[in-house]
């Protein structure tokens, strides 16, 4: 099994997040670490985890930039070209920090029918809390919700396990020549194949880090940008439930209002207002279900 992690600067908490990646209980694998240059700023960080371990099988690579293509593709496919022939492959981002048991629920499912891939996600731990960190920690669970569904879920890059039987066969390296996303060419690659993307609970992986408000704006509008772009019929979904859900809740909010001054009791605007309360309930239960499996960073 090869392990690709692409490495750009030095993300909040690097040192712990790359040794992360070095002590999986898993029997047989290997690591690459791809840079875009030695003067990168992560690669002296990564040399010095590798001194750490010097059983790991870990090693850190230049990347061979393609014209046309971005950064972090490059470096996936050097990283493959380097992994040699690896049954399976995973690819996972640096600025994640999962547990030991990582790879082994990631790459478990691969051996069902019919599934193409698996994929985890990212769970934004604030480090020391505040608003913008806690609000993009929940603006980013949102997602967790679609991964679920086999006919809208995509593989998220950052934690995400395919064999390398299927990805020579449906052309990835092929697919990434060019392009800007590496996950969203997988998403479609595998699916366009007939297979199926299996989403793995136990594979969530947190990020710990925090961000200002101005980071929050900057990576939310390219997070939807991307969706708009690449996957237009999730797009789609996504805003039809978000006008729905806001209009009634608007509404309900309006009715209230004019109840209050009437002064009498709006039974269609407490309906209207309903989905608050569940809404509150469902991220309070998603938020324990997802701290349970991540042991680890739970405090």
């Amino acid at each position: 099994m090869g392990l690709i992690i692409p490495c750009r600067g030095v993300d909040y908490g690097l040192h712990q997040n790359l040794e992360s990646f070095l002590e999986q209980n898993y029997p047989n694998y290997h690591v690459v670490f791809v840079v875009d240059s030695k003067e990168d700023s992560s690669f002296p960080v990564i040399e010095k985890v590798l001194e750490k371990y010097p059983d790991s099988r870990g090693k850190v690579v230049v990347s061979d930039m393609i014209e046309g293509t971005s950064g972090k593709i490059s470096a996936l496919i050097k990283g493959v070209h380097e992994i040699g022939d690896a049954e399976v492959l995973v690819f996972g981002d640096s600025d994640i920090r999962p547990g030991k048991s990582w790879l082994n629920y990631l790459t478990v499912p691969l051996d069902l029918d019919g599934i193409g891939a698996t994929t985890g996600y990212r769970w934004y731990f604030p480090d020391k809390g505040g608003f913008s960190s806690t609000l993009r920690s929940s603006w980013n669970a949102v997602g967790l919700g679609i991964l679920f569904n086999h006919k809208l879920n995509f593989v998220w890059g950052g934690s995400m396990a395919i064999s390398r039987e299927v990805f020579d066969r449906i052309g990835i390296v092929e697919s990434w020549s060019g392009s800007l996303s590496d996950d969203y060419v997988i998403t479609h690659a595998v699916k366009k194949n007939g297979y199926k993307i299996q989403f793995v609970p136990r594979s969530v992986a947190p990020s710990i880090e925090d961000c200002t408000f101005s980071e929050f704006l900057e990576w939310s509008t390219k997070e939807i940008s991307l969706v708009k772009v690449l996957d237009s019929r999730l797009w789609g979904v996504a805003l039809g439930n978000y006008l729905l859900s806001g209009g009634i809740t608007f509404l309900g909010a309006v009715l209230l209002v004019h109840g209050v001054i009437l002064q009498v009791i709006s039974t269609p605007a407490l309906l209207m207002l309903i989905p608050i309360p569940l809404g509150v309930l469902k991220n309070y239960l998603r938020m324990i279900a997802f701290r349970s499996i991540m042991p680890h960073v739970r405090q």
